[in-house]
């Protein structure tokens, strides 16, 4: 993609490193479902995703998202509900609050190792997830970060995981999650919450 093309594609704007994308200029287009984002912009690396980057991009079913991002921004794909596909790169150290909310269509995740939080409502009304895959990295789940994924089907929570909000997991009534030999379900989930509960 070349420069004139990225600039159709996306709004870009300077910071520190390189470059973030704050806008996506063809959410409304129908007929792209695959995007690239590009990892150089102007002879410099594009770093981050801003906040709500890509906030309803309707059409999407699949981003590919270049190891030059470390950064994605408050409800950078949220609303995205044809997304079902996204690998996210490897220099990522947090998810932000909402960042895929209601991707309805997103069948599964893996949260790359070095990743230490994941904000509030991050994978909230992800109805079709069903698998996701945690770092040993992570040390924070924020409130409500996999609520209403009615999937949802198992999940193994890394045994030195610091913060486990409560209602991480409401109305995601098929999950089963390990933690430290353990299984909690529903019925359950409320003697995992304590086991964080200073």
């Amino acid at each position: 993609m070349n420069q004139e093309n990225k600039e159709n594609y996306f709004k870009f704007e300077e910071n520190n490193i390189g470059y973030t994308i704050t806008s996506y200029h063809r959410r409304g287009d129908a007929s792209i479902t695959t995007i690239e984002i590009p990892a150089v912009y102007n002879e410099k690396p594009v770093t981050e995703i801003g906040n709500c980057g890509f906030l309803e991009a309707t059409f999407l079913k699949s981003v590919f998202i270049p190891e030059s991002i470390t950064q994605i921004g408050f409800e950078a794909f949220s609303c995205c509900e044809s997304l079902e596909t996204i690998i996210l790169p490897s220099g990522l150290t947090v998810i932000l609050d909402e960042c895929f909310s209601s991707c309805k269509s997103l069948q599964s995740i893996e949260i790359p190792e070095g990743v230490t939080e994941i904000g509030e409502y991050a994978f909230n009304s992800c109805y079709m997830l069903e698998r996701v895959t945690l770092p040993q990295s992570l040390k924070v789940i924020g409130q409500r970060v996999f609520s209403s994924d009615r999937n949802l089907l198992e999940i193994n929570l890394p045994d030195n995981l610091e913060e486990l909000e409560r209602d991480v997991f409401a109305n995601s009534e098929q999950v089963c999650v390990y933690y430290k030999g353990k299984t909690y379900t529903q019925n359950n989930m409320g003697d995992l919450y304590l086991l964080f509960q200073s």
